[in-house]
C-alpha cells in the first residue's frame, strides 16, 4: 500500500503513476492517513462507490454494535 502526504498532490503526473500501478492510495495528512484515492473507470464508477458506501456502512453498524455492548 502506498502512502502520499497532501503536499505530494502537486505532482499530479507520479500520482497517476502511482495510481495505476498501485491501484489504491491512502493520502496522509501531518503522517496520519485520511482518505483513500482508488482507481476506478467511467465504467465502474457507480458499482464502486456503491461497494466503498456498503463498505463504510456496514463498519459504522458494527461500530455501533460494539459500544452497544
Amino acid at each position: 500500500m502506498t502512502y502520499l502526504g497532501v503536499a505530494d498532490l502537486k505532482q499530479s503526473k507520479k500520482l497517476w503513476e502511482t495510481l495505476a500501478q498501485e491501484k489504491e492510495i491512502v493520502l496522509t495528512k501531518d503522517g496520519r492517513p485520511g482518505a483513500l484515492i482508488l482507481e476506478i473507470s467511467p465504467e465502474t464508477l457507480e458499482t464502486t462507490l456503491a461497494a466503498v458506501r456498503r463498505a463504510l456502512f456496514s463498519d459504522a453498524v458494527a461500530a455501533a454494535r460494539l459500544r452497544r455492548n
